[in-house]
Formats: C-alpha cells, structure tokens, sequence
C-alpha cells in the first residue's frame, strides 16, 4: 500500500531480478521513478529496463552529479538547489 517516491535498486539481487523487480512493479499499475544500479554496463539489460518502463539504469561507480540531476528531473524537482 506504500507508493514511494522514487525506488532505487541494484539490478542484481540473491532472490529477485532488476527486471522481475521492474515487471512486478508495472503489473501493479504504479508509475514509480525506478532506477537500478549495476557494477556493468550491460545492453541486454537497458533494453529490457526500457521495455518495463524503467527511469534509469546506472552503471558503477555513479557520478554523483548526474545522479542528483536525474532524481531533480525524474521528481519534477529542477528549480531545488
């Protein structure tokens, strides 16, 4: 029953998937800002997480900056400081 704001999650998980994660997600009918992180950058992936609607799909070690600016955007939060 909780809708968060923004869900961030690494792609790799001992139970559950980045894109069964993100499957799930959907099948609810939720529009969350999902990200996932992962130590690789792996196409087989991004085109899945685009497929499910998937925000973002970053890759280790994240650039703080970029990460703060994409939660700014995906949050409609541009004019913060």
């Amino acid at each position: 029953s909780n809708l968060p704001d923004l869900i961030l999650s690494d792609i790799s998980m001992p139970y559950l998937s980045g894109p069964e994660l993100g499957h799930r997600i959907r099948q609810m009918g939720k529009n969350i800002p999902t990200y996932f992180i992962s130590g690789h950058e792996e196409m087989d992936f991004k085109s899945t997480m685009s497929e499910l609607g998937i925000f973002r799909y970053l890759a280790k070690p994240i650039d703080t900056d970029s990460f703060i600016n994409f939660i700014k955007t995906d949050l409609g939060l541009e004019r913060l400081v």
